[in-house]
């Protein structure tokens, strides 16, 4: 906050000159233009959206890593106390990162909630064409969708019409 803002509202008269008093006569006309900070806004976006692809991507990677296996194929079972006296710590450290591979296989609640990601960011009809005129869209690749922001469209329709990209 500067001198020049009141709760981060600026008020400069018609000339663009800052209104220091920011006071009014009684029977003046008082015109209000705000604009939405968009550089915030896009920061903003871009930040969930990057967050919301590093989440859908983990949650994926783990309910669809197989477990790994050892040379008889068997899965990597935790060492016990007595397996480690013969391995260095490295060696303790490597295989238990081996062990951990694959631990949420197939877990259901993995799979849901990966499904339900998926369908929030996917919707259909009117909300999916929305999303698309603003610059949202859609990549499926791996076995995950992802988001995506054209930067220059959002901003477009930012300042097109800001209540239609807050819905």
């Amino acid at each position: 906050n500067n001198d020049k803002d009141a709760n981060g509202v600026s008020f400069f008269n018609a000339d663009g000159s800052w209104n220091k008093n920011a006071k009014v006569e009684a029977d003046s006309v008082v015109t209000f233009t705000t604009k939405a900070d968009a550089d915030k806004i896009i920061e903003a976006v871009q930040g969930f959206i990057k967050e919301f692809n590093e989440l859908a991507t983990q949650v994926r990677s783990e309910y669809s890593t197989q477990p790994l296996k050892d040379a008889n194929k068997r899965r990597y079972e935790p060492l016990t106390d007595a397996d480690k006296e013969d391995l260095s710590e490295s060696q303790i450290k490597a295989y238990e990162e081996k062990a951990k591979t694959g631990l949420l296989f197939g877990d259901t609640d993995l799979s849901g909630l990966h499904n339900a990601l998926r369908s929030v960011i996917t919707p259909s009809g009117a909300v999916r064409g929305a999303m698309t005129e603003i610059g949202l869209t859609t990549k499926y690749e791996n076995g995950v969708t992802t988001l995506s922001l054209d930067e220059d469209k959002f901003r477009a329709a930012l300042e097109k019409n800001p209540d239609e990209v807050h819905k």
